[in-house]
């Protein structure tokens, strides 16, 4: 899930919040407790039975991504349920097939990348597909598999393709603008089959990619330029599956789920690990999807506890 943007901080403020939280990995010790859990196991109209990514919107309200019930499940911000949208048991005309990661746009619409039915969808508030973007495919526009999304400032889509082993650029209409692969020169062959995106702001802005089975970040400017890699080999456990990549655009922190270690990874500007979001104690974790916020609070979707967890920062 990708963190909302804020606005850029003035200097002044942004180099006393530095002073305050460290500007590096040693500055301040990290940590997180967890505040709060949504969703329940069983047969009720809130239950969740594979969650993979979570989304909170201005108000409050959260939407979780449930990939087994192929429907998207929303709690207010109390934890009461508030409604279930497509699969077989809720609302509107959503037809989700295995989907996997769910986005929020900046102009404030909610992506779902529906894998198993090769395209994207734009949710309204009553959970009908207001908009959908490709099909089943190798030309321009279509899709195998996509497995992530995320946007720059202007509303743009960076689509990961990995099935055709690309990124796809999009206008916030849905034009095609782009196709970032090894065969189209400009240094991409450190594009593999990305099955991660993540939007930086940083300099001249970014995004993040990585890629199936690898143990790197790349990083592309937005004309799909390679531009530096960071090598997370040191210390990033081999086989980890990552669940999500988030980058907060204040001091470019990376929050990085690994599904296989049940970790969450905090890591700074230069690659290097700086915290860890542990499970609870004695209780099966499996982290997905992340929402962060802009204190670092995260929301997580749990997949083996069948819940999304709030991690309070300390």
């Amino acid at each position: 899930m990708e963190l909302r943007t804020p606005k850029r901080l003035p200097l002044g403020l942004a180099l006393v919040l530095l002073a305050l939280w460290g500007g590096s990995a040693t500055a301040r010790e990290l940590s997180w407790r967890v505040e709060e859990g949504f969703g329940e196991h069983g047969r009720g109209r809130n239950e969740l039975r594979e969650p993979v990514d979570v989304d909170l919107d201005r108000d409050g309200t959260l939407t979780v991504l449930d990939r087994k019930r192929e429907a998207l499940v929303r709690f207010a911000r109390s934890g009461r349920w508030q409604g279930t949208f497509g699969g077989s048991r809720g609302s509107g005309d959503l037809r989700l097939r295995r989907p996997q990661r769910l986005a929020r746009g900046p102009d404030g619409r909610l992506w779902v990348v529906d894998t198993g039915n090769h395209r994207l969808v734009v949710v309204d508030e009553a959970g009908n597909e207001a908009f959908v973007l490709g099909s089943l495919g190798g030309a321009d526009g279509r899709f195998r598999h996509p497995a992530d999304v995320t946007f720059d400032r202007r509303g743009r889509l960076y689509v990961a393709d990995p099935g055709n082993e690309r990124i796809q650029v999009f206008r916030p209409d849905g034009t095609f603008l782009a196709s970032w692969d090894r065969r189209t020169g400009g240094r991409r062959d450190h594009l593999g089959k990305p099955v991660r995106v993540a939007y930086t702001p940083e300099g001249r802005e970014g995004v993040w990619v990585l890629s199936r089975g690898w143990r790197r970040l790349e990083r592309f400017d937005l004309e799909g330029e390679w531009e530096e890699t960071l090598d997370l080999s040191s210390w990033f456990p081999e086989g980890a599956v990552v669940g999500d990549v988030v980058v907060e655009p204040t001091f470019y922190r990376m929050f990085l789920s690994d599904r296989t270690s049940g970790k969450i990874w905090v890591l700074n500007r230069r690659g290097e690990r700086m915290a860890e979001i542990l499970s609870p104690e004695g209780e099966a974790f499996e982290p997905v999807g992340l929402f962060v916020l802009r204190n670092w609070d995260v929301y997580v979707a749990d997949r083996a506890g069948r819940r999304v967890l709030k991690f309070k920062r300390q």
